[in-house]
């Protein structure tokens, strides 16, 4: 009994705690108690230099960033992000670094500062000994970020890279979006897609407004490529793709 006293007690078991509670909020859909309690364990487990907390920590921010973005407010924390990963820094903590800047990237995306990311990435180092899953993400920031800046080839070395690195059996809604980018980055740099992309079977759905846009770029048929994006201009939209679609 006094051994699992003192299992309770320790920091790591203490914050493993706290995130299921937290996840259970984010499946719960209550986004104000979320961002309430991973401020919280935030602020718990910021100053407790443990090494067996490291991949605690990266959950840690992870799920805070989450909570952010849940109540639109992931850009007004953009300072405490910086903080921790200073701190990620000195510490070699190289799983909460590569969260950390996985995160500030994604602000950055979402409200269209690409200026702000490209400066990000070119003043910081992406740590080598992280699981795909973070590495993946990082290269499709890269990629959406140099297709932004015209820099074509690069964006679609960038986002093959990425898809390569990604799980190849889960993370469908990640690999969607990877997909769509790297499918109008293809048309800019004047390469049509390969049918087999749009067959497979678990996004043949999800990509077909996309498979039109390429079929009327193949033809070079200008009346459907503009009836296909006045019908599918929402998804465009929401996909961050609609500008890089209307060049």
């Amino acid at each position: 009994m006094h051994r699992l006293n003192d299992l309770s007690k320790m920091p790591e078991v203490q914050a493993v705690l706290h995130l299921i509670y937290i996840m259970k909020l984010v499946d719960e859909k209550k986004p104000k108690e979320t961002l309430e309690h991973t401020t919280r364990l935030m602020e718990r487990v910021k100053d407790i230099n443990r090494r067996t907390l490291d991949p605690i920590n990266s959950r840690v921010y992870y799920f805070h960033a989450l909570a952010c973005e849940l109540n639109s407010r992931l850009q007004y924390h953009r300072a405490e992000f910086f903080a921790a990963y200073r701190v990620a820094c000195l510490r070699l903590d190289q799983l909460t670094q590569a969260t950390i800047l996985n995160v500030l990237l994604r602000s950055y995306i979402a409200m269209n500062e690409y200026e702000p990311a490209r400066n990000l990435v070119a003043k910081t180092n992406f740590p080598d000994n992280v699981p795909n899953s973070q590495l993946s993400r990082y290269l499709y920031y890269n990629g959406r970020i140099k297709a932004v800046q015209l820099d074509y080839s690069e964006a679609e070395s960038k986002l093959s890279q990425a898809l390569s690195k990604a799980p190849q059996k889960t993370a469908k809604g990640f690999r969607l979006e990877v997909i769509k980018l790297q499918i109008i980055v293809q048309l800019l740099t004047g390469a049509i897609p390969e049918r087999a992309v749009f067959s497979q079977s678990d996004l043949h759905k999800d990509l077909y407004p996309y498979f039109l846009i390429t079929q009327s770029v193949r033809a070079g048929n200008l009346k459907l490529f503009g009836e296909v994006i006045d019908k599918f201009s929402n998804l465009f939209i929401s996909d961050r793709n609609y500008s890089l679609i209307q060049r």
